[in-house]
């Protein structure tokens, strides 16, 4: 069990870093070779389609997974399971569809571009098809990382190649789209050559089953993006694009130390989920806040090096920041934690839902607080964050306690 720990860790570690990899190399060339608003053009179409992804994964990567770990040596309830999944997600795929044509057929500035909006909706069909879910489930996320870098890799390759000019700028959807196809399909090749699931008539009772279960996992995901959405704008509307520039990239930096976090998450979720060992959650829970401080205690020492590496300048203002931001780590990653491996495995997604929005409750009327005050700086939107991710922590601890305290 250690080293399929190990191993799924790994893996996702790797799929993370060439996620993080792929767009430092490309979108700087990208910019340079389209120019900077028909890049900002395709960033914006991209920003649109992912709400169309999270409608389409609906929560799955948690809900189905956790059905999949419980059931993986069943070969017909996993076929079962599997099959009910992919017609659920290929519905909702079809509500999105009709959907998305009506946005760009009645929003002006989407029918002016629609034919980069509609190559760039050809990303939902690999995302509808892509059975992530499946692989946490069984706990080899080896392949799910090894056929997703791998045409990550080939899709920067071929951004080089094919991407020379401004009027190349329809093919960058393209790449995305024929990328993400090409994963999802060697995906299912191993689910049903090498695996041996079969694929069964889906009822509708199990399709509105498994919905009904993700509703919960759906609108937290949701909440979530709200919530980024609304501080890029609060920042850009009050304080300016400079400071959105500061922001964003002190976010990015946080974002990347809290990745491994999460990752243990996911790969102790199937496990967990399968067997109920929330020993095993409080060990990690334990060790991992000891690497979490350690890390704040890290960053508030190099805190000047770190906003130096950063910045490429010295910057005696964002110093605080950076370690102030820093404790959404410890936060983040007892969140997770608590949210996937007890919440989400108890069959409490209504409560998962309910410390996200108290956080979200907390966080906007914070921001309410600094409007009113007219004394809006990035540290006071950051202690927000903070304050909201402790809400959410704090309420995730107390709908787990009767768990939690167990000796």
């Amino acid at each position: 069990m250690k080293n399929k720990f190990i191993e799924n860790f790994f893996s996702l570690t790797l799929l993370r870093v060439i996620t993080l990899i792929v767009p430092l190399l490309t979108f700087p060339y990208l910019i340079r070779v389209l120019g900077s608003e028909t890049y900002g053009l395709i960033i914006w179409s991209w920003s649109i389609i992912t709400f169309f992804i999270l409608f389409i994964n609906f929560g799955f990567n948690l809900s189905v997974t956790k059905y999949i770990a419980i059931h993986r040596d069943d070969k017909d309830k996993l076929s079962e399971i599997v099959s009910t999944a992919i017609a659920t997600r290929l519905f909702l795929f079809f509500v999105s569809l009709i959907l998305f044509i009506l946005l760009v057929e009645l929003i002006p500035k989407m029918h002016e571009n629609r034919i980069l909006f509609y190559l760039f909706f050809g990303l939902t069909i690999g995302e509808t098809l892509m059975p992530m879910w499946y692989f946490q489930g069984i706990e080899k996320m080896k392949y799910t990382a090894i056929i997703t870098s791998a045409v990550k890799i080939l899709f920067t390759i071929l951004v080089f190649w094919i991407i020379k000019e401004q009027s190349d700028y329809l093919k960058v959807p393209i790449l995305y789209a024929i990328a993400s196809l090409a994963s999802a399909l060697v995906a299912y090749s191993i689910i049903l050559f090498k695996d041996k699931v079969y694929l069964q008539k889906p009822t509708i009772e199990n399709m509105i089953f498994y919905i009904k279960d993700s509703v919960a996992l759906f609108l937290s995901d949701s909440l979530f993006v709200v919530q980024s959405n609304i501080t890029i704008l609060f920042i850009e509307h009050y304080l300016g694009l400079s400071e959105v520039a500061y922001f964003d990239l002190l976010q990015k930096f946080i974002n990347i130390l809290i990745t491994p976090f999460h990752i243990l998450a996911k790969v102790l979720y199937p496990h967990i989920a399968r067997v109920k060992d929330f020993i095993l959650l409080k060990n990690a829970m334990i060790v991992s806040t000891l690497i979490a401080v350690a890390l704040i205690a890290v960053i508030y020492v190099f805190k000047y090096n770190i906003i130096l590496l950063l910045f490429g300048t010295a910057n005696i203002e964002l110093e605080p920041l950076i370690f102030i931001f820093s404790l959404s780590i410890l936060f983040a990653n007892l969140s997770s934690l608590l949210g996937k491996n007890l919440l989400v495995v108890l069959g409490r997604n209504n409560r998962l839902l309910i410390s996200i929005f108290l956080g979200l409750i907390v966080y906007i009327t914070l921001l309410y607080m600094i409007i009113s005050s007219e004394q809006a700086t990035l540290e006071l939107i950051i202690i927000s964050i903070l304050l909201s991710y402790l809400t959410d922590m704090v309420t995730r601890i107390y709908f787990g306690r009767d768990i939690l305290w167990q000796k």
